[in-house]
This record gives structure tokens, C-alpha cells and sequence, in this order.
């Protein structure tokens, strides 16, 4: 079973750059212009990765990571 991966970045070009990388080595890639929409596809999509820029407008990675840290520990 392939793993799911999620990967916030507000950059078009950062985001479309991992996704493609991620893409070719097997896995499948979910991707999110910023925290927001981050937060809502990880409980839409439940991926088993999230990878997230640290710097964005509106909520930042950290605040990402722990919200996903709090509602999804195992993740």
C-alpha cells in the first residue's frame, strides 16, 4: 500500500517541486496552498505524512503541526 502524503507550502513552486519528487518515488501526494486548507485535508485525506513549511500567512506550520499533533497523535 502506498502512503499518503500531505505537503502544505503557501509556494507554488516549493509545493509543485515536492509533489513531483514525492510522486516518482511511489507515493501518493496530497498538496495545500496554505495551513488552513492543510488542517482541513488532513481530515478529509488522513494522510500517514504531513510535510509543511514552517513560514505561511494566516496559520503558520508550527501551529499546523500542533494542531495535527493534538486532534491526530499517531500522526
Amino acid at each position: 500500500m502506498m502512503s499518503n502524503i500531505l505537503v502544505i507550502d503557501d509556494d507554488d513552486f516549493i509545493r509543485g517541486v515536492l509533489k513531483s519528487v514525492l510522486k516518482k518515488a511511489g507515493y501518493v501526494v496530497i498538496d495545500a496552498p496554505d495551513g488552513e486548507t492543510g488542517l482541513q485535508y488532513v481530515k478529509k485525506y488522513d494522510p500517514d505524512l504531513v510535510l509543511t513549511d514552517y513560514k505561511m500567512p494566516g496559520i503558520s506550520g508550527l501551529d499546523v503541526v500542533q494542531e495535527v499533533v493534538r486532534t491526530n497523535p499517531g500522526l
